[in-house]
């Protein structure tokens, strides 16, 4: 994604150009052009850093070449070729289309793999992460629903004095085990939902 489209800002044709010299790039140094641990760190090296230049990485690439790839990832729009009629003129012009759309082929076709297996990547440490986080919180609520607290007992409770009532031992007599199965838990409240009598939610 070029700068402005971090920026959530309106693009045109001169934000694909950044695309393809993030292609190009790729294609040329086997190489991502920013290393991130976030996304975050990804949106600011995209909107602030300079990529590392293509011609120190590989010594042999054309020098032009290096120079369009550079001009292509400009951080402002109006800095990179006008679209990509001015790009394919640039390459024209050196009379190495045909060898650099080879490049740009098998490059891009290692760089689409890669994408792939770091979507596949990004996906299994996210859904690793999910399930870490979110099943003992399944489980919990699983325990909870199947102490099964008698909504008809709590329709009763509506103040603080209500305490007093039997209905209301009920319920903690009910609740009271499953606060102890989860050490974590320090409280149990349960909100009436108005629209619908009878169903309650429970906030640990």
């Amino acid at each position: 994604m070029a700068p402005e489209q971090w920026r959530e800002e309106s693009g045109d044709e001169r934000t694909d150009v950044y695309a393809l010299g993030v292609i190009m790039y790729v294609a040329m140094t086997c190489k991502s052009p920013f290393d991130a641990r976030s996304m975050s760190e990804l949106e600011e090296h995209h909107k602030i850093t300079p990529p590392p230049s293509v011609a120190k990485l590989v010594p042999k690439v054309d020098r032009d070449l290096a120079e369009l790839i550079a001009r292509c990832m400009s951080k402002r729009p109006q800095d990179r070729p006008s679209g990509m009629d001015e790009v394919l003129d640039a390459l024209h012009r050196r009379q190495r289309r045909r060898k650099w759309l080879k490049g740009v082929a098998i490059g891009s076709l290692l760089a689409a793999l890669a994408l792939v297996m770091v979507h596949f990547g990004i996906f299994s440490v996210a859904k690793s992460a999910v399930l870490h986080e979110v099943r003992p919180g399944v489980e919990r609520l699983a325990r909870l629903v199947a102490h099964d607290v008698d909504p008809t007992a709590l329709d009763g409770l509506r103040a603080a004095e209500d305490n007093k009532k039997p209905a209301f031992g009920a319920a903690v007599a009910t609740l009271q085990p499953f606060m102890k199965e989860s050490a974590d838990i320090k409280a149990i409240y349960v909100l009436r939902t108005t629209e619908k009598p009878g169903i309650y939610n429970f906030v640990i």
